[in-house]
Order: structure tokens, then C-alpha cells, then sequence
């Protein structure tokens, strides 16, 4: 049994995010938000990355302090391609079906409140290059931007055939645009993904 919303690498000392939760509503933002359960790691990513300075959230998870940065953009490292997983996720309305890209299936508790139908699911475990040793972080996503971009690129193929870690950048990248149906239909809609690009093997 999997719990896929709360469950986290157990290594990770913190979680990089691209929204925030404002009045139980998600909020898309253009820089990154870190949480971690470590004082010493939310003052180290403030010291890294700038933004303001850490403070308590409401969360059911451990990582209880959050950093809202001022970086869009960073350097990491990426340790194998084991380190990234993507997956495609359905949700019925008893139960909810994992598929891997290995062809894995698993089968979790579902949460009714939420939509069916499919998505996908890509956890990438990392390290950041201006300071490996502060430890594992790790990024969950659930853009379409990003699954499709990472099949494109060919990334997991790529990190596989590295002989050691790769240096990669992590960036949020902004979406502008009009919707022309739906209930927003002609209201501007704002949003980031995130967007990973390898740039050398060592």
C-alpha cells in the first residue's frame, strides 16, 4: 500500500514546491518554497537562495518549517536515475491505480474528494550543488509540462547512461494565458512548472 500525497523519501531533510495553499486554495508561484522539519536546514536554504525568512506552516507532515525563496531557478545534482520517477496515476471511485513506466502497478486508498481520471506523478530525489552536504531534497510533480518534457529530452535514458552524478538545473517556468472556455473562460490564467535540464555528467 502506498500513500501517494503525504508519503516522502526518508533520507530527504526537505521538499522543494512550486504552489502554496492560501484560504484552502492552491497558488502557483514563481519562485521556489522549501519545507523542512530542521531549523538549520530552513536557515541554510534562506542563506542560499534569499527570500523571507522561515516560518511555521499547517501540515500533517513533519516538514513543518517553510521557506518562501527567491529563486526560480537552481543548480542540483542528480545521483543516478533512480533518483527520478515517473509514473501514471489513475483515480477511480474506490480505489486508485499506480502504473509505472516499468510497467509496475500498485493499488492505494483513494481520497474521494478528489477528481478521477489519469495523471501523472514525477518524484525527483536531489542534492543541491552549492551545498551537497546539507542533504537530500526531493521535488513531487504532477504537470503534464514537465512529464512531457522529461520524454522528449529522453532524461531518465540520459542520467541512466551517466557514469556518475549529473549537475542539473531546476527551474520554474511561467505560463501566460486566456482561457477561452470553461468557468474561467476569458480570464487570465497564471501558472509555473517546473522544468528539469541536465547539463553534464561526472
Amino acid at each position: 500500500m502506498v500513500t501517494l500525497e503525504t508519503a516522502k523519501p526518508e533520507d530527504a531533510v526537505g521538499g522543494f514546491h512550486y504552489d502554496h495553499d492560501v484560504s484552502g486554495r492552491l497558488v502557483s508561484l514563481g519562485e521556489w518554497r522549501v519545507t523542512t522539519a530542521s531549523s538549520e536546514v530552513a536557515d541554510s536554504i534562506l542563506q542560499l537562495f534569499g527570500g523571507g525568512k522561515p516560518r511555521n506552516w499547517e501540515t500533517e507532515g513533519s516538514d513543518a518549517i517553510e521557506v518562501l525563496t527567491g529563486a526560480s531557478a537552481i543548480e542540483i545534482i542528480v545521483e543516478g536515475a533512480s533518483k527520478l520517477r515517473r509514473r501514471m496515476i489513475h483515480r477511480g471511485r474506490t480505489s486508485t491505480y499506480v502504473f509505472g513506466y516499468d510497467g509496475s502497478v500498485e493499488l492505494s486508498d483513494v481520497d474521494r474528494s478528489r477528481p478521477t481520471g489519469w495523471e501523472p506523478e514525477t518524484e525527483l530525489t536531489f542534492r543541491l550543488a552549492r551545498s551537497p552536504g546539507l542533504g537530500t531534497f526531493w521535488l513531487r510533480s504532477r504537470s503534464w509540462s514537465m512529464a512531457n518534457d522529461l520524454a522528449r529530452n529522453q532524461t531518465e535514458d540520459r542520467l541512466a547512461s551517466a557514469s556518475g552524478a549529473t549537475l542539473a538545473r531546476l527551474a520554474l517556468v511561467p505560463v501566460s494565458f486566456i482561457a477561452k472556455s470553461g468557468p474561467r473562460a476569458g480570464d487570465r490564467v497564471n501558472y509555473t512548472w517546473p522544468a528539469l535540464t541536465l547539463v553534464e555528467a561526472s
